[in-house]
């Protein structure tokens, strides 16, 4: 059997179709709403996220600062060891060497 196809009056289809025209206008109008509101969103985001990169980056680079002065003090800390080191090891190499056969002869 074959099925049978209505006809429909020219009235009664535009009347459907206006009806699905204006759900998918008030369906679009939403949507564009809502896409507003994403946006607004993504911007108030974007300013968040800067703000918190700029604070993180203000703490990393007091860190560094710290660390810096730190390696600095340790730096100078060496340097006076190294110094006092030379300083002995000079002391005793300009001490004049005793002969080890006067030595010998000193003790007998």
């Amino acid at each position: 059997m074959l099925a049978r196809k209505e006809e429909l009056g020219m009235d009664d289809g535009i009347a459907r179709l206006e009806s699905r025209v204006a759900r998918i206008e008030s369906d679009v109008n939403h949507i564009q709403k809502s896409l507003a509101n994403v946006e607004t969103d993504l911007r108030d985001l974007r300013k968040s996220m800067d703000q918190k990169f700029e604070s993180m980056e203000r703490k990393f680079e007091g860190l560094a600062r710290k660390f810096d002065e730190k390696l600095e003090a340790q730096d100078r800390k060496f340097e006076r060891k190294l110094e006092t080191l030379e300083t002995r090891l000079d002391a005793k190499l300009s001490k004049p060497e005793r002969d080890p056969l006067q030595a010998a002869g000193a003790l007998t």
